[in-house]
This record gives C-alpha cells, structure tokens and sequence, in this order.
C-alpha cells in the first residue's frame, strides 16, 4: 500500500482521540509496513459502515469464515488507500458501487484478536481495523460474493442501537449523531 499517507491517518487520529486511536497511533509509529501480513503482532485492515440511501438501514454481511454478521471489508492491496480498500472490499464482497462518505475522516477504528489459522498457516494476531461510514445509492443492487459471504441483510439502524455486539453498537451511536448533523445541511454527500 504505497500510496497510503501514514502521517495523515496519524493526525486524523489524534483528533479523535480515544484508547483505540492512541493504541494504533503507537502502532503506526513503530511500523513501516503496517499492512503486512507477515507482522506477528498484527496489521491494518479497513471496512465499511453502510447506510440505506434514506439513513435508516445498515447492510451487514453474514461472513462466512466468522460465522458472524458483520460490516464488508478486510485487507489493502499494493498501492491502495484505507478509503480504497474498504470502497474495493464493499465491491468485491456485495457488488455495491457508487457510494458516498457520510462524513470525509475516519468513522471508527475496531482492535481485535484473530485467532490462528492453520489454513493460511497465520498466527492469532491484531486486526486494526479503520472503518468509514457510506451511503449507498438509492439504486443500490447487492450481488453477494457467496465464497466469503453467507448471506446480506439491511438491519435497521434503530436495532442496532440496542444490540449486543458492542462494535456494531457504537458505530450505530456515531453514525446517528453524524445523521443527526448532516440533516440541517439537507444530508450533505462527500464523494470518494
């Protein structure tokens, strides 16, 4: 991922600031390569928040290695972006295309364990995952990638308020209060 300005995410971030963010500030500033899959402690990925073109569903993925319904996304590729590669992932993985940012900077950042893969012969490592908030067209069609997707649906937002899933909760509280912010601005779109 040459074309990914650390620096940029590093200040984005300290704007933000919250346990996460200091967490994988540090971690940036110790990594050259912070994308790496051959980083035993762990490495960025990126996913996407996705809001109904009318702000009150969110499409979540059944992923099928998880088990677990979970926002689309995963790992960067050579020469992409974190904005990039989350955008590449929602395509890949729901066929979703032409969706806007609710909002230009970082949306979330998600730190979690991954357990050891026998299969990819990968230890149990850390997913620091960057997350931003979308808004899908309103012509929006899902063509499902079925080796990685179980299935898709489009949960209504005021649900996942009150969800046990702690991360899908706090994205849910954050993208309100942006929706909450967008309105008098007549839902302002930021393009990718």
């Amino acid at each position: 991922m040459e074309n990914f300005d650390k620096q940029a995410i590093i200040d984005d971030l300290n704007l933000n600031k919250t346990e996460s963010s200091a967490v994988l500030v540090e971690y940036l500033k110790s990594r050259t390569d912070i994308f790496s899959r051959k980083d035993d402690v762990g490495h960025v990925t990126c996913s996407a928040f996705i809001m109904s073109d009318d702000l009150s569903n969110v499409l979540l993925i059944h992923h099928a290695k998880y088990d677990m319904w979970l926002s689309p996304g995963g790992h960067g590729d050579d020469g992409e972006t974190i904005l990039q590669a989350a955008s590449r992932e929602v395509d890949e993985e729901t066929g979703v295309k032409g969706m806007s940012l609710l909002t230009p900077k970082i949306f979330d950042i998600d730190i979690h364990r991954i357990p050891y893969s026998a299969k990819k012969d990968e230890a149990e490592h850390w997913h620091f995952d960057v997350r931003y908030a979308f808004r899908a067209p309103s012509n929006i069609s899902i063509v499902l990638n079925e080796v990685e997707c179980k299935g898709y649906q489009w949960k209504p937002l005021i649900d996942l308020l009150e969800i046990d899933n702690v991360s899908l909760k706090r994205q849910a509280d954050k993208v309100t209060s942006i929706i909450a912010e967008l309105k008098p601005k007549k839902n302002k779109k930021y393009k990718i």
